[in-house]
């Protein structure tokens, strides 16, 4: 190439570095569109999570069983405390029958003894009940009387 083969291998370094930074700017272009592409999807994600979180939002705000409807899981977890719920209630049910019926032992009408039930349901919230009772309710009562 060259008479001087100081020049020859000068140029052949050249030419080398050259090859070398053109392969590398190929990599980087590459990388480039590679993290481009990964953005997008990123992107992508990011949109798809925010609309699934508006989703949940919008669905906790309506009544639990709308939401029973649309989730499995909280289904399941909603029947099982309806069905408690209703237990709950046809027991306080069956108390307040009792009550009245004793209420009738003692002379009382119906309506003074569910009188007397609504006073001490008062005393109840004010924590002066008969801790001898020793009712299941004493700690949640107490615990959310002041709500």
């Amino acid at each position: 190439m060259f008479k001087d083969p100081m020049q020859t291998a000068h140029y052949l370094n050249l030419q080398r570095d050259m090859e070398r930074a053109n392969l590398s700017n190929t990599n980087q272009a590459l990388n480039s569109g590679s993290i481009q592409a990964q953005n997008v999807q990123l992107q992508q994600e990011v949109a798809r999570l925010q609309g699934e979180n508006q989703y949940y939002r919008q669905l906790l705000c309506k009544p639990m069983n709308e939401i029973a409807e649309k989730n499995g899981n909280f289904k399941e977890t909603y029947e099982k405390q309806m069905e408690i719920m209703a237990d709950w209630m046809v027991s306080q049910k069956a108390f307040k029958e009792l009550a009245i019926q004793f209420g009738f032992e003692k002379g009382q009408s119906a309506q003074e003894t569910i009188q007397q039930a609504k006073d001490l349901k008062t005393s109840v919230i004010q924590g002066k009940n008969n801790p001898d009772h020793k009712t299941n309710a004493d700690e949640f009562i107490f615990k959310h009387s002041s709500k």
